[in-house]
């Protein structure tokens, strides 16, 4: 991120507090402007941009969610299933959804009861939002309702405002 700051010269009453250089003549209306580029490193641009991981997916993966603002991994085997629902618990009909992000301050954040489902198949992950009152999100981008799209590894899901980091790994043989 470029920060860009104003310094002020004048003093108190409006002032100059140091005589500086002359001002520079204006450039002629000819003279072409100077484009100046902030080198990046790419430390620092790897932390703006979220990197492209597999989207190769299949049985021998478990799947791992990473709520950074809690500071706890959900470890999901999803050998057995093909569908996983993302929600929170419903007090009503005392359903539970798959993966139940109630603890994860779900009703405060925006979780709907039913709010995403995480599809395997074609050796892929995908998710699907269900029509949440709050959406859904990848990689910050906004999900359209009943639209499936591929999760990477390494990508970051948002369910309202709760963020799940996203990793593959290979269960042990």
């Amino acid at each position: 991120m470029v920060q860009h700051e104003e310094h002020s010269a004048l003093g108190v009453n409006g002032a100059s507090e140091e005589p500086g250089p002359p001002a520079e003549a204006a450039p002629s209306p000819k003279a072409e402007p100077e484009h100046k580029t902030r080198e990046v490193s790419i430390e620092e641009s790897s932390e703006s941009r979220p990197g492209w991981g597999t989207a190769y997916f299949d049985r021998q993966r478990r799947l791992l969610l990473f709520a950074p603002g809690f500071n706890q991994v959900i470890r999901l085997d999803i050998c057995g299933n093909d569908t996983l629902l993302l929600g929170r618990f419903d007090p009503e009909t005392g359903l539970t959804p798959d993966v139940d992000l109630t603890a994860f301050d779900a009703v405060a954040k925006g979780v709907s009861r039913q709010h995403a489902r995480l599809d395997v198949g074609n050796h892929a992950l995908y998710i699907t939002d269900l029509g949440s009152t709050n959406s859904t999100y990848l990689n910050r981008v906004r999900l359209a309702p009943f639209q499936p799209r591929i999760v990477r590894d390494g990508d970051e899901l948002s369910l309202g405002s709760l963020r799940l980091q996203v990793f593959f790994t290979r269960l042990p043989d």
